[in-house]
C-alpha cells in the first residue's frame, strides 16, 4: 500500500529545494547590485560608471536562473550558468583608458595653460592672472650707479598736445645693457616694467612715449607707457633688475629745467649730470642733447638795478645773507653735500622765491635748489640755515631744506650762487678744489679748507 505521506514528502522535497534556490538566486542578485554600485558608483550626472557588457543583461540572466530553478523542480538536469558576468579584464582596460584620457587631458590643459612670461608680469591666458614684481624701494643715501641715466624728459608735452609726453634713457657705458627686469617709476600712476626685448645699445638712447608711437614725430618709440607727468613736478626713479637705484631725478617740488610755454624739454648735462633747458623746442629725442651753453637757463639772474639819481631816497637794501661752508662729497659718498648759510642781520630773512644755483668754470649755471623747496622758510636773525643733498647727506645735523639727489656739486672749479626773490645775487662762493671728505669754510678772515666739516642748521646757535 502506498504511503500518501511518503508521496507528499517526496513531492514536497523538490519544491523546498526550488524555493530555497529562488531565495538564494534573489539574494545573489541583490548582492550583485550592491557590488555593482560599490565598484561602479554613479558619476556627477547620476550616470552609472558600470561598463556595458556584451551579451545578455543582468535581468535576462536573473530570469534565466529562476527558470532553471523551476526546471530543477521538475526533475530536469540543472544547467549551471553564472548570475552575473563582470568582464574584469575589459573593465580594467577601460578604467586604464579613462585614466589615460584624464591624464592626457591634464597634459593638454597644462599645455594650454603654458604661461607666457614678461619679466615681472606672468599671465595665465585662461584667467588673465597677473603676478606683479616686488616693489623697489630707494634706500636712504643710496648713490645711483648711472650706467643708464634719465637723459631727457618732455614733461610739458608738445605744442597743441599737452599729453604728448616722452622720456629718454641713455646708456652711459660702452657696452650693451639689457633692461630686462628694470623699472621706471614716477610718483603715482606711471610705472614701466621692462621686458626681455628691451635692450639699450652702447652709448645709445631708449625712447619711451606716452600712449602711442605718434607722440614723437619721425622717431620710433622703443617702449610705450601709460600715465602722465604732472607739470608741477614728480620724482622719477630708474631701478635695475636687482632693485638697485640706477638713476633718479627728484622733481617732486618742481622740475629743475624745461619750458612749458615754448615746449623746451629738460635735458641732462653730460659734464656733471645736471639739468638744463633744451635749446630746441620739443628737444632732441634719439640724439645728443643740446649744449648747455646754448640752452636757456630755467631762471636767469636779473641784472642789478642802475644807481638811483642824486636826491632820490635809496631803495631798501636787499637782505644780507652769507654762504659760510660748502662740502662737495666724500670718498665713499659723492652726494654727501651741503651748503651752509648764515644770517648776520637783526631780522629774520624769508626765503620764499629764493633759489640756489651752481656755476661751472665756463660760467654756465644749473639749478641746485628750486624755489619751491624754500617756499615758506626763513632764516632767523643771527642763525645758520643748512641746505643739503637729500640723497647723499647723512650727517647728524639735520638740514633745514634739501635739494634733489640728481643735482650735484663738483669737487673742482665750481661755485654756489644764492639768488633772492628779485633775482639778485645775494651771496656766492667759488672754489678751485675741495678735497673729498673736507669742506670749504669761512673762518672769519676768509675761506679755507677745513679737514673736519662742521655744518650748522637754524637750531644750532
Amino acid at each position: 500500500m502506498d504511503d500518501p505521506h511518503g508521496d507528499c514528502e517526496r513531492n514536497a522535497a523538490p519544491r523546498r529545494r526550488g524555493l530555497i534556490a529562488v531565495l538564494l538566486t534573489i539574494t545573489a542578485f541583490v548582492t550583485g547590485l550592491l557590488a555593482e554600485d560599490f565598484l561602479f558608483p554613479a558619476g556627477p550626472e547620476g550616470i552609472s560608471g558600470r561598463p556595458e557588457a556584451s551579451g545578455s543583461s543582468v535581468s535576462e540572466k536573473l530570469t534565466g536562473a529562476i527558470s532553471q530553478t523551476f526546471r530543477d523542480m521538475t526533475g530536469s538536469a540543472p544547467e549551471r550558468r553564472p548570475l552575473m558576468e563582470i568582464p574584469l579584464d575589459e573593465n580594467t582596460n577601460e578604467t586604464q583608458d579613462k585614466n589615460g584620457e584624464a591624464q592626457n587631458t591634464s597634459e593638454i590643459q597644462n599645455t594650454d595653460k603654458t604661461q607666457s612670461t614678461e619679466y615681472g608680469t606672468r599671465t595665465n591666458p585662461e584667467r588673465e592672472t597677473q603676478i606683479d614684481p616686488p616693489d623697489c624701494v630707494r634706500l636712504a643715501g643710496e648713490r645711483p650707479t648711472a650706467e643708464v641715466i634719465l637723459n631727457e624728459v618732455a614733461w610739458m608735452g608738445r605744442v597743441g598736445d599737452p599729453a604728448g609726453e616722452w622720456l629718454e634713457l641713455k646708456n652711459a657705458t660702452l657696452k650693451e645693457i639689457s633692461l630686462r627686469g628694470w623699472r621706471l617709476e614716477a610718483g603715482e600712476g606711471l610705472e614701466v616694467v621692462f621686458g626681455e626685448e628691451d635692450v639699450i645699445h652702447a652709448d645709445g638712447y631708449f625712447l619711451l612715449e606716452r600712449t602711442d608711437d605718434s607722440t614723437v614725430l619721425n622717431v620710433s618709440a622703443d617702449r610705450i607707457y601709460k600715465g602722465g607727468l604732472p607739470n608741477e613736478g614728480t620724482a622719477l626713479r630708474l631701478f635695475n633688475a636687482d632693485c638697485g637705484l640706477a638713476d633718479e631725478a627728484d622733481a617732486s617740488l618742481g622740475w629743475p629745467a624745461g619750458d612749458n610755454g615754448e615746449k623746451r624739454t629738460m635735458e641732462r648735462n653730460s659734464a656733471d649730470l645736471g639739468w638744463h633747458t633744451s635749446a630746441e623746442s620739443h628737444g632732441t629725442p634719439g640724439r645728443a642733447n643740446s649744449e648747455p651753453s646754448a640752452a636757456l637757463p630755467p631762471s636767469a639772474p636779473v641784472p642789478a638795478p642802475a644807481p638811483a639819481p642824486v636826491g632820490t631816497p635809496p631803495s631798501a637794501a636787499p637782505a644780507f645773507l652769507r654762504i659760510t661752508e660748502v662740502m662737495a662729497g666724500k670718498e665713499d659718498a659723492a652726494a654727501y653735500e651741503f651748503v651752509e648759510l648764515w644770517n648776520p642781520g637783526t631780522e629774520a630773512v624769508p626765503l620764499t622765491g629764493w633759489t640756489v644755483r651752481k656755476r661751472t668754470a665756463s660760467g654756465t649755471e644749473y639749478a641746485l635748489m628750486a624755489a619751491s623747496r624754500l617756499e615758506g622758510k626763513s632764516i632767523p636773525a643771527g642763525r645758520h640755515f643748512l641746505l643739503a643733498n637729500e640723497g647723499g647727506y647723512a650727517g647728524s645735523v639735520a638740514p633745514d631744506a634739501a635739494w634733489a639727489t640728481s643735482n650735484t656739486l663738483a669737487y673742482a672749479s665750481n661755485a654756489v650762487v644764492l639768488y633772492d626773490a628779485a633775482g639778485q645775487v645775494a651771496a656766492e662762493v667759488s672754489w678751485t678744489e675741495i678735497p673729498k671728505g673736507q669742506s670749504y669754510a669761512d673762518n672769519g678772515s676768509g675761506f679755507v679748507i677745513q679737514a673736519v666739516p662742521d655744518p650748522e642748521n637754524s637750531g644750532s646757535d
